[in-house]
């Protein structure tokens, strides 16, 4: 976050930051998170991506809060 020289402020609903500078701001709730497994991909091609087998984590939630410039509202 240093390199960036972005401005970290709080985010209006959830625990986690956001940025200033950010031109959209989704906030989310986490509600569901599961490590990729090996076993369960589909194309075995897809595990030279992980030599270290430092699979990732994905997250699904629930969207708390939307803000953003003009320019990304529906209005």
């Amino acid at each position: 976050i240093a390199e960036t020289k972005q401005t970290v402020v709080p985010s209006t609903l959830v625990a986690a930051p956001t940025f200033k500078e950010a031109e959209l701001i989704v906030e989310c709730r986490k509600i569901y998170c599961d490590d990729f497994k090996p076993e369960n991909f589909l194309d075995k091609s897809f595990l030279k991506n992980y030599p270290q087998e430092d699979y990732h984590r994905m997250y699904f939630g629930e969207v708390m809060n939307i803000t953003g410039e003009k320019n990304y509202s529906a209005e």
